[in-house]
């Protein structure tokens, strides 16, 4: 189940890349990208960097995120909100 839960914040760094439309490299990196747990267990999209700072221009304020997961497959769905 390691795995998968690893596969599973893969998936959401590249669903919010897709969510806000640009993708890596050019305007912000894989790394100013983070998912991690509320105190109730709930996922959250923590963003940094260039990252953040794009989000602000564009007017993304925050995420929803949904992931999923087997023994051999890993989910994640993001929408951006306004």
């Amino acid at each position: 189940m390691k795995y998968t839960c690893l596969a599973q914040r893969f998936a959401a760094k590249e669903a919010v890349a897709k969510a806000i439309g640009t993708g890596f490299g050019r305007y912000f990196y894989f790394n100013e990208v983070s998912i991690e747990n509320l105190e109730n267990g709930k996922p959250s999209i923590v963003l940094s960097g260039k990252a953040k700072k794009y989000c602000e221009n564009s007017n993304i304020n925050s995420f929803e995120i949904s992931l999923s997961g087997t023994d051999n497959n890993a989910i994640a769905f993001v929408i951006a909100l306004t």
